[in-house]
Order: C-alpha cells, then structure tokens, then sequence
C-alpha cells in the first residue's frame, strides 16, 4: 500500500513538472548564494521535465554573477521513495573562471536542492 501511494505521488510530482515544463514555467526551483573566487554568485535549480516512465527529472541550473551567467542542465534518475541524488559538473568559464562547479544535488519533496558545491581543481569547498 504504501509503495503504491509513493508510486502516486512521484506520478503526481512528474505530472505537475511536465505541465510546468510545457507551459514553459520552470517547476520547483531552489535558490542558493555562493561565494565564487570572491565574487558572490546566485544559483538557481529548477526541475524543467520529467518522466514518469524512465523515473527521469530534467534540471535547469542558472548561476547568475556581475561577470556573467551559466546555463546547465542535467538529467537524474529518481529512486522510489527517499531522496535521490545526483553529482555535476558546471563549467565557470561565462563567470571569468577556469575552474569547474561540482555539485551535488538532492531530489527531496518535489524540489531539487543544492547539498554540496566544490571548486575543482582543489576541491575548494563553496557550500
């Protein structure tokens, strides 16, 4: 039973995202402000499709900085029941920077979250 009520509410979850997708709403976003190299960054992560089928979710990452703005997306796997995680990397290169964002982030309540953020390389930690 209880198997079968996560079932629906995953379906539920997927059903909303991909209506927000197609009406070209981004669906649940998170929101974060890092500190880049000194210069402050905002990060926003929004689910932008999904599937029911493959147990996929599609995800828009936006950083947004005085120097410029990054546009990322990455697709994950959702696993039933519990939180789902997925790692990335996120070239800085529009931000003036030669390094990477590697990021994990967390599928949790309908929204994806931004855990743990490392500049690489150096592995320097900027959440």
């Amino acid at each position: 039973m209880m198997q079968a009520i996560r079932g629906s509410v995953f379906a539920a979850v997927l059903v909303l995202t991909a209506a927000s997708a197609a009406s070209a709403q981004p669906g649940p976003c998170s929101k974060d402000v890092l500190t880049i190299e000194g210069a402050s960054v905002s990060s926003t992560i929004c689910i932008t499709g999904g599937s029911a089928v493959t147990r996929t979710i599609q995800v828009g990452e936006t950083l947004v900085s005085t120097a410029g703005t990054v546009l990322h997306s990455t697709t994950f796997d959702l696993l039933p029941g519990g939180v789902s995680r997925t790692v990335d990397d996120i070239p800085l290169d529009k931000l003036g920077s030669k390094r990477l964002l590697h990021v994990t982030l967390a599928f949790r309540d309908g929204v994806v979250l931004l855990e743990h953020a490392l500049l690489l390389p150096g592995a320097i930690p900027v959440k």
